[in-house]
């Protein structure tokens, strides 16, 4: 089954992630819990978006129902709704967003504002992230040190200032087009209708290709003032259990100083520490496989990161938990029962020498301190050799080597 992942990915994922769905419908009805995130919603600005969660929780079950349900605005020429529960303003004004699953409707507030006269788009906010994401200032693109073709980008986007002379004022101001938007160099490289080693980068009428252009429109200026800061970004859900073949959305917000929220699961970057356990792509959209285990998904977005633990247990093990002697001891066990591992048998003296001359001093016990500690039969011996060992001038040598 794993060689058959590996060949056919995504594919025999998102089947058996459909399955999975179906499943969960059949159980929503007698869920617990039927929650949707967040409870009310305003879109401020033309390219702004929010992503919906719907999620069914019970005792012993966890399920993302949110690309199975359907999403029914009120006035649909107030917003628009994709199947990925993702929201889009159309008009400004009030409504409500019928959420449909089985025979359930929860309802939620939408309030869309700034369309009419939109706020000034923040070439630090709201660009940088856009070039970040898209990988056009990573270190195998214009991020690297000598550029790309003339054309060279701050790492990350950690230099706004440098950013943005090298678009609007290097090479005689030639990548923009105040007089035309939609004919700049920048535009046109990014969506490949000018030939470009990067490739594609932007579709064409797309959330990030109209903010550039409003930017450019605007006048491509940089921030006169200085812009309403991100003091943190958020995750939800922040840890979660999931079944084999399932499927987990997630939703990104971005904090501000002034203590508004503003959804930037589109424009966050995503990666998974264990990508053979959870996958995710470009949307946040997780995929659990059939292997079990525990996978961090990193979120990133303007120098701010947050996680997602995402665990995967195996069929539980029943077992008996030994007698804690320490804090660590106590999460070890934690963390076995979460993932349905149970622990391997104790080991004996011999095994247990070996390893603790290995992990701490990095050489084997000699045969006269084997003989001497098999001999031994204070209860404790164990204790007493981790000391001993702890007290070696090796134990110093060998983790200053290490480190």
């Amino acid at each position: 089954r794993n060689h058959f992942i590996m060949q056919s990915g995504w594919q025999y994922l998102l089947i058996s992630s459909a399955i999975t769905g179906l499943l969960a419908l059949a159980d929503a009805a007698h869920a617990e819990s039927l929650q949707v995130y967040p409870k009310k919603i305003l879109l401020i600005g033309p390219e702004s978006t929010q992503q919906v969660l719907l999620i069914s929780r019970s005792e012993n079950r966890h399920s993302d129902l949110t690309q199975q349900a359907a999403y029914v605005p009120k006035d649909d020429r107030i917003i628009s709704v994709t199947q990925s529960g993702r929201i889009v303003p159309r008009a400004e004004g009030t409504t409500s967003l019928e959420i449909r699953i089985q025979e359930t409707s929860l309802y939620i507030p939408v309030t869309v504002s700034g369309l009419l006269t939109p706020a000034p788009v923040s070439f630090q906010d709201q660009i940088l992230p856009i070039l970040t994401k898209a990988g056009c200032n990573s270190g195998g693109c214009h991020g690297k040190a000598e550029g790309q073709n003339g054309f060279k980008l701050s790492i990350f986007g950690f230099d706004a200032d440098a950013d943005y002379d090298a678009i609007v004022k290097e090479g005689r101001g030639r990548r923009i087009s105040r007089a035309s938007p939609a004919h700049s160099v920048l535009l046109r490289k990014a969506t490949g209708k000018l030939p470009h080693g990067g490739g594609r980068k932007i579709l064409q009428g797309s959330l990030w290709y109209r903010m550039i252009q409003r930017w450019i429109a605007e006048g491509a200026q940089i921030d006169n003032a200085i812009p309403t800061t991100i003091r943190a970004i958020s995750v939800e859900p922040k840890s979660v259990r999931m079944h084999p073949l399932s499927s987990q959305q997630l939703q990104v917000t971005a904090i501000l100083s002034d203590g508004t929220r503003r959804c930037i699961t589109t424009e966050a970057e995503y990666d998974s520490n264990a990508s053979t356990i959870a996958e995710v792509n470009t949307d946040g959209q997780v995929q659990v496989s059939d292997i079990p285990g525990e996978a961090a998904i990193l979120i990133r977005y303007m120098g701010h990161v947050s996680v997602s633990r995402i665990t995967s247990p195996q069929t539980p093990s029943p077992f008996t938990r030994l007698q804690d002697s320490s804090a660590i001891d106590h999460t070890v066990w934690d963390k076995l029962e979460q993932l349905g591992i149970a622990p391997s048998d104790p080991i004996d003296d011999a095994t247990f020498l070996r390893r603790i001359f290995l992990d701490t001093i990095g050489t084997l016990p000699t045969t006269h301190e084997v003989r001497r500690f098999l001999k031994d039969p204070h209860p404790e011996k164990r204790s007493h050799s981790i000391d001993q060992l702890l007290a070696r001038e090796e134990y110093a040598d060998y983790w200053a080597m290490k480190w």
